[in-house]
């Protein structure tokens, strides 16, 4: 609604959510993840940017450069939770619950703490099962989807480092593209590609522009930067029915 996507979860019966890793969550960990808002005890509202579930996404062919942005925005989002301390296993990997634009190629995850969860998170399948569904837009995109998975099944032991050299190693524009800190954020949202040229012309050109791909941009998105947050000085208050993003 008016490029706005809201989610909302709702725990199992005798569940809740958990108050203080939200807390610690919104205060830490902001990019990458939808914003949540606790409504009652057992329901959470997520608020961002418009955008479909990543099992929509897949049912549409995709070239290795996208696989490879959305591939890395996950791997530096769980990289975050993990620096931050936060609970891993409360990050929902499910193709239904992770988020695509289709015009920026940006993706939110959800954060999902309940105080009786045992679920427990498996990045492996959850990226196998992302390759397992893909439907390659070209020929050399299947040759390589075949080759991701034969380095990816080699790993006895899953490390984000060494999917991020991967990604690094295949296409470093990618990895500092997403990585990179612009300076200051204008919560610029809108899902019309013109809407975005202009803004983005208006506010200058990125000295690593490459195409399309450059808009998945601090400045031409409002994707918080490194280290940013939804505000530290009301961090209860962001769980609020009325918060405001």
């Amino acid at each position: 609604k008016e490029c706005n996507l809201k989610v909302r979860l709702k725990t199992d019966f005798g569940d809740a959510f958990d108050t203080d890793k939200l807390d610690r969550f919104c205060r830490a960990c902001g990019r990458g993840f939808l914003k949540p808002h606790l409504l009652k005890k057992n329901l959470l509202e997520y608020t961002g940017p418009i955008g479909i579930s990543l099992y929509q996404r897949l049912m549409e062919p995709m070239c290795k450069r996208d696989f490879l942005s959305i591939l890395e925005q996950i791997v530096v989002a769980l990289e975050r939770v993990e620096a931050n301390h936060l609970d891993l296993n409360a990050v929902l990997l499910n193709l239904h619950y992770v988020f695509v634009n289709t015009t920026t190629r940006e993706v939110w995850l959800l954060y999902v703490p309940t105080l009786k969860s045992s679920n427990q998170v498996d990045v492996r399948e959850f990226i196998e099962s992302v390759v397992y569904s893909l439907k390659p837009l070209e020929a050399k995109d299947r040759e390589f989807f075949s080759q991701f998975m034969y380095f990816f099944r080699a790993q006895k032991q899953i490390e984000l480092a060494k999917i991020e050299c991967y990604i690094a190693k295949e296409d470093e524009s990618i990895v500092r593209l997403i990585r990179k800190q612009a300076g200051g954020h204008s919560g610029f949202m809108t899902n019309k590609m013109q809407h975005y040229v202009e803004h983005y012309e208006k506010n200058g050109p990125d000295e690593d522009a490459t195409g399309p791909m450059d808009l998945l941009d601090d400045e031409a998105t409002g994707l918080l930067q490194e280290g940013d947050n939804w505000g530290d000085e009301e961090a209860t208050g962001l769980l609020q029915e009325d918060a405001n993003w």
